[in-house]
């Protein structure tokens, strides 16, 4: 249940920093499986991806939050829109 719980806030975490992107038309996120862990990206569709990712991102709460929760989360521009990839320990 733990990993669970880890899996819902670190998605949360990553939504609420996506938000920050502005203007957007969705939400999308897409989640795999390997073989030791579960692989997460988030995306803000048709969001502007100026300033993205911000220089302090590691240093905002959702940045700090998702470290914590997760083996890695990297925010980037990804297929052209800001998203957030992270994995968790399956």
């Amino acid at each position: 249940m733990d990993k669970l719980d880890d899996l819902a806030l670190a998605i949360d975490e990553a939504c609420g920093s996506l938000l920050t992107t502005g203007s957007m038309s969705a939400i999308e996120c897409s989640v795999g499986s390997a073989a030791e862990s579960i692989d997460v990206r988030v995306a803000a569709l048709d969001a502007a991806t100026t300033g993205w990712p911000p220089d302090d991102w590691g240093e905002t709460l959702e940045g700090i939050v998702l470290s914590g929760a997760t083996k890695s989360a990297e925010p980037l521009v990804d297929d052209g829109v800001p998203a957030i990839r992270f994995s968790i320990s399956a």
